[in-house]
């Protein structure tokens, strides 16, 4: 019976990890493009499942500004896809749906959002961003030991 007990224990603590995602995307994206005297800068902040953006440009005398917010649909634990609506703040405000989004965990270890939609007036508009993601191999490797040491403490009050 303590061994149905300790293996039964062992599974659960197994499953609720399995049912971690083991890449944090949280955080802060940013990219900065500036092309002759216009300067778009992209800043795109992730929290759970929820993502919003701004894009900003300006040549120093004209601005304007993309904001939106959106839903992550995580498809795998290292992509989603985003949803979400907009607004746009140059010549009239207007809103924009996002017609396509996604977020992916790329093999250099850089998180890339990217995200697209239309301006009712001037046509196709969209940005992407990135983030720096630490590797998650440290955490597993401190959770193994953890599992192990409390794994072994239950056994030897089992055995008892």
């Amino acid at each position: 019976m303590k061994r149905v007990i300790f293996f039964l224990i062992l599974l659960a603590l197994v499953a609720i990890q399995a049912g971690a995602t083991p890449v944090d995307f949280d955080g802060t994206y940013t990219s900065t493009t500036s092309i002759g005297n216009w300067t778009h800068t992209e800043t795109d902040i992730v929290s759970g499942i929820t993502v919003s953006g701004t894009q900003t440009f300006t040549d120093g005398a004209a601005f304007g500004e993309f904001s939106w917010t959106g839903d992550i649909d995580w498809t795998s634990p290292t992509a989603g896809t985003i949803t979400g609506q907009g607004t746009i703040d140059n010549d009239g405000v207007r809103p924009f749906t996002l017609t396509s989004g996604s977020i992916v965990l790329n093999p250099n270890g850089i998180a890339a959002l990217y995200w697209s939609g239309v301006d009712p007036k001037f046509g196709p508009i969209g940005g992407s961003a990135y983030k720096t993601v630490p590797e998650p191999s440290t955490s597993f490797a401190l959770l193994g030991t953890g599992l192990l040491g409390v794994v072994g403490a239950i056994r030897r009050k089992l055995m008892a």
